[in-house]
């Protein structure tokens, strides 16, 4: 099993990442999101997700499987956390969103892995 890694940005003052193809779609074959990595000036504590049919439509809020809350993950800096691929698999464009604005740009690593 093949993995790959992508990198992305959070602008100086933003909360919220370009789109973000998540591999259903991909060059790369089919691929799974199944992590995120975050730099150790990362500022929010919190993120969640929006996600979209295309690179250019509307963007809603990622739930929860079962769609009782958002899907929203404890930010930790200097770390990798598991994300769960189950929560993506519907969606073929997903932005990250910080839960406050950052104090500077900040890369963040997504985590792919390749299914068949």
């Amino acid at each position: 099993m093949a993995f790959y890694d992508q990198t992305i940005t959070i602008a100086n003052g933003q909360t919220t990442t370009d789109a973000v193809d998540t591999g259903l779609l991909s060059t790369h074959g089919k691929t799974q999101l199944v992590g995120i990595s975050f730099p150790a000036t990362m500022t929010s504590t919190a993120m969640t997700f929006t996600a979209a049919s295309t690179s250019a439509g509307t963007y809603t809020t990622l739930k929860e499987v079962g769609g009782a809350s958002n899907y929203s993950i404890t930010v930790s800096t200097s770390s990798r956390i598991p994300l769960d691929p189950r929560v993506f698999v519907c969606c073929p464009f997903i932005k990250c969103v910080g839960g406050s604005s950052e104090g500077g740009a900040r890369t963040l690593t997504l985590h792919f892995r390749e299914v068949q």
